[in-house]
């Protein structure tokens, strides 16, 4: 038995060396081949505004290398004929390894190609972009988002704004005032709650909120003397409609009623 295990350890050794060797070196050239070259993946992003000429919005980029990627520039190609610097950068960026990062582009009032005004077509034409890396120009491979959908029953999102807030079922008013020549925006709920940018130690108008109670509120505290103005909407949602203002002599117009 002593005889048998040193037999089979040798034939071990000599049987799987070179396997092992060989995975080793087959391990080395993939990692050598991850840092070789650049392999960078872009999606673009148009828009088409209303006062501006259609554009490129943003990239999104991905590094399927082993290496950090430095940008100095990007550029886009269009018809393998034109080209647009969309960004320039005094300080590299870099896209490190396996990274994905976005970049946003500025809008521009026209392109001009010679004397003549461009109008290109970034929406359905051929677009190649290229990043300058300070030496050369690599260009990316473009792909584009698929498309899918889970198989349930889809929820669709509604908003409905008033200035940049989100209005829901469960306002009643909206309150826009102006205070030491700030102009403020209060939200109350249909339980006379006042949310938002109400800064006073009163914060209800009862439970049966109506444009009287508010009128009522405000006049009872003396807020209307520390208001410059004031306008009210109520909500019907999704419709918001006038309610009532401030008049200049610090009367409310509801009471013209």
């Amino acid at each position: 038995m002593s005889d048998v295990l040193p037999s089979i350890l040798t034939f071990l050794e000599v049987g799987f060396r070179p396997i092992i060797l060989t995975f080793a070196a087959l391990l080395g050239l993939y990692f050598s081949f991850k840092k070789i070259g650049t392999s960078v993946e872009v999606q673009y992003s148009t828009i088409i505004d209303t006062f501006y000429p259609e554009r490129i919005r943003s990239i999104v980029l991905t590094n399927h290398k082993d290496k950090v990627v430095p940008i100095w520039g990007i550029q886009a190609v269009l018809e393998n004929s034109h080209k647009i610097s969309l960004s320039e950068y005094s300080e590299p960026k870099l896209l490190k390894p396996y990274e994905t990062m976005k970049l946003e582009f500025e809008k521009y009032s026209d392109l001009i190609v010679g004397r003549d005004s461009f109008e290109p077509n970034f929406v359905f034409g051929k677009v190649d972009i290229f990043l300058d890396n300070g030496k050369k120009f690599k260009k990316c491979k473009t792909s584009s988002k698929t498309k899918r959908e889970l198989p349930f029953q889809k929820i669709s999102v509604s908003k409905t704004k008033f200035d940049d807030i989100v209005i829901t079922k469960y306002m009643a008013f909206i309150l826009v005032y102006v205070i030491d020549g700030v102009t403020k925006t209060a939200l109350i709920g249909k339980s006379g709650f006042i949310t938002n940018e109400w800064g006073f130690s009163f914060n209800s108008f009862g439970e049966n909120v109506s444009e009287k109670t508010i009128v009522e509120g405000i006049e009872k505290l003396g807020l209307h003397q520390l208001f410059t103005n004031y306008i009210c909407y109520k909500i019907e949602y999704p419709h918001i409609d006038y309610a009532f203002r401030m008049l200049p002599d610090k009367a409310c117009s509801l009471n013209e009623i």
